[in-house]
């Protein structure tokens, strides 16, 4: 159980002695302050008379989602491109760190209340903004205010025209860092403009597809390409709209909406087009890295790739917690944790990197650290079926059988096609001694799979609990066959132990150059 907040007991206990001391009595470790002082600082801070300071704490802000303020939804592509293009430019200034998209986002058409959101991100100042745009009108406006006593520190309305719209963003990135310069941080760099295309309709037409790519869903990935494609017509030397497209495609595979082959292929040859046109793009080498690990199996080239990323932009939680994954199957596993925490204190509010935490604890076999991370991340968002899904894995190695089959089916109750769930339930059941009913799930798999693809790994899942192993191997083989990412975890996988002293799997490991 966690421990009582401070201020249940002491309610006129200031809010950072609490928010300091709940750090300093984290169940996990990772969560907790690295060393004594930073923990004697944070306390310094709330001190009577004590100056706010960004220094020894976070040195963070965030750029919260600016609002549309016009007359039609369909603007809100451009709210939302504003606040990422300020997030991308600021987080590109050194000393200072700039809480994710991800978090950020999350908070997107909630109640503001500037110090609850400097408390939820661990920031000591908030950016918010609106944007009216009507014709090729535009008004924006920005408010930067302190997080810990909600003051304002500057504001600002600018009328412009749309042709005005990276002179805006330049110019309020700029006035950010002005600002901390001469009230919290005097050693922080200047912001560096960095500019894709000067064509309007081809930013306009990226952004577009950035917000439809963002939805994560089969048709926002379709019209995402369609935006990104118009973009490139309207500007062939745009780099980041060939990098945008190879997102797309990699996420297409996801959905099953483009053969695997297909979109992987596309998806690196949209990145290495954005490298071409511009080598220092992070999200192109992240792009690239992807495909490399995912379908190519090029462990080596993956790590280049996100190690070259994260260089030319440290703050990019998305390429330090998928360069995790690289380093766990390439034999790294405390590195691959250390860069999973480095993705959670840039982006703690991001579903999928808590969720990611779980995965690694439960392939390194730490258990009851893969439940912590699992359940905050069902805290988060109830009804993500994936997360259910993992801890139901997590608790059948932990032997909680009764827990694992709940947690499979609560899974399934979210989402009733989700095969992997199914196989999970069967895994569990056979563990238990009650084969007829694993063997029937598979059977009922086996049915659904005459209409729609069905994942050999579902299958492979269900057999390894019933312990057949030849049937195991069989669709291993197949899983190999349409390059399944779950393979990519063969090695490290606690599910394989009843198969791991079979020359067989000994192949496997050699094919997959693990």
């Amino acid at each position: 159980e966690p421990p009582t907040p401070l201020r249940a007991r002491r309610p006129d206990a200031p809010a950072a002695v609490e928010q300091a001391l709940a750090r300093a009595l984290a169940k996990d470790p990772a969560d907790r302050f690295a060393r004594v002082a930073e923990f004697t600082a944070a306390l310094e801070e709330t001190r009577p008379g004590a100056v706010p300071s960004l220094v020894g704490r976070t040195r963070s802000i965030a750029v919260l989602p600016f609002v549309n303020a016009s007359a039609d939804p369909e603007n809100e592509y451009l709210s939302d491109g504003i606040s990422d293009e300020l997030i991308n430019a600021l987080t590109k200034v050194d000393g200072l760190r700039i809480a994710s998209r991800t978090s950020a986002f999350a908070l997107k058409g909630k109640p503001q209340d500037i110090r609850g959101i400097g408390a939820l991100l661990g920031v000591s100042a908030v950016l918010e903004g609106t944007v009216r745009k009507s014709g090729d009108r535009l008004r924006i406006t920005a408010q930067f205010t302190a997080a810990d006593d909600g003051r304002t520190l500057w504001s600002e309305r600018y009328d412009r025209t749309l042709d005005d719209v990276f002179a805006i963003q330049d110019e309020i990135a700029r006035t950010i860092v002005s600002t901390l310069r001469t009230t919290f941080l005097a050693d922080i760099t200047d912001p560096t403009p960095q500019r894709y295309t000067d064509n309007l309709e081809a930013y306009s037409l990226y952004l577009k597809g950035r917000f439809c790519w963002n939805k994560r869903s089969q048709e926002g990935v379709l019209e995402s390409i369609a935006y990104f494609e118009q973009a490139i017509d309207q500007d062939p030397g745009y780099a980041l709209a060939y990098s945008g497209l190879s997102d797309a495609y990699a996420l297409q595979v996801d959905y099953r909406s483009v053969p695997v082959a297909e979109g992987y292929e596309r998806a690196r040859t949209y990145a290495l087009k954005a490298l071409a046109l511009d080598d220092n793009l992070p999200e192109a080498y992240t792009s690239l890295a992807w495909v490399l690990f995912a379908f190519d199996w090029d462990w080596d080239g993956a790590v280049r790739a996100y190690r070259r990323a994260l260089e030319l932009n440290p703050g990019f939680a998305t390429g330090h917690h998928w360069y995790s994954f690289v380093l766990l199957v390439t034999g790294q596993a405390e590195q691959a944790l250390v860069e999973a925490h480095a993705a959670l204190e840039l982006d703690p509010s991001s579903l999928s990197v808590r969720r990611g935490l779980g995965w690694l604890y439960y392939y390194t076999r730490r258990y009851e650290s893969a439940q912590y991370h699992l359940q905050r991340a069902i805290a988060m968002n109830p009804t993500a079926e994936d997360t259910y899904r993992i801890l139901g894995l997590v608790l059948t190695q932990a032997g909680a059988y009764d827990e694992a089959e709940r947690a499979f089916r609560e899974a399934i109750t979210l989402s009733p096609d989700l095969s992997y769930a199914t196989a999970g339930v069967a895994h569990v059941l056979a563990l238990r001694g009650r084969r007829r009913e694993a063997e029937a799930l598979l059977a009922e798999l086996e049915a659904r799979a005459r209409d729609r693809y069905v994942s050999p790994v579902a299958f492979c899942i269900g057999h390894l609990g019933l312990r057949n192993i030849d049937q195991v191997f069989f669709w291993l083989e197949r899983a190999y066959e349409d390059r399944r990412g779950w393979l990519t975890y063969l090695k490290v996988d606690p599910i394989f132990d009843p198969v791991k002293d079979d020359p067989r799997f000994a192949e496997f490991v050699r094919r997959m150059k693990l």
